[in-house]
């Protein structure tokens, strides 16, 4: 189980660092919150596995929901980086 405490541990500092990126969009920031509320959630799943009850369909669908998002959070940041991105080169064309 350490393996699995560990990335537990590693998804919630990443997704910690994520919601704390200055950049973030108001969508990302939602989205964020949502895969938030999500992983707060798996959370008490995973703690009730450690006391022996198992609910292996809510977190299943709770996780693969976590996936989905997480995907167009990542399409959001290609489209975030292409922005700034663009706003860089424009800078740089003014001078």
């Amino acid at each position: 189980m350490a393996a699995f405490e560990k990335a537990k541990a590693e998804y919630g500092a990443g997704l910690t660092t994520l919601m704390a990126f200055d950049k973030n969009t108001v969508d990302i920031r939602a989205s964020l919150k949502k895969v938030e509320a999500q992983w707060q959630f798996s959370n008490t799943g995973f703690e009730q596995l450690e006391d022996g009850n198992y609910v292996p369909h809510v977190i299943s669908v709770t996780t693969n929901g976590m996936l989905k998002r997480m995907d167009a959070i990542t399409h959001l940041y290609e489209d975030l980086d292409v922005s700034l991105s663009t706003g860089a080169v424009a800078a740089n064309v003014e001078h």
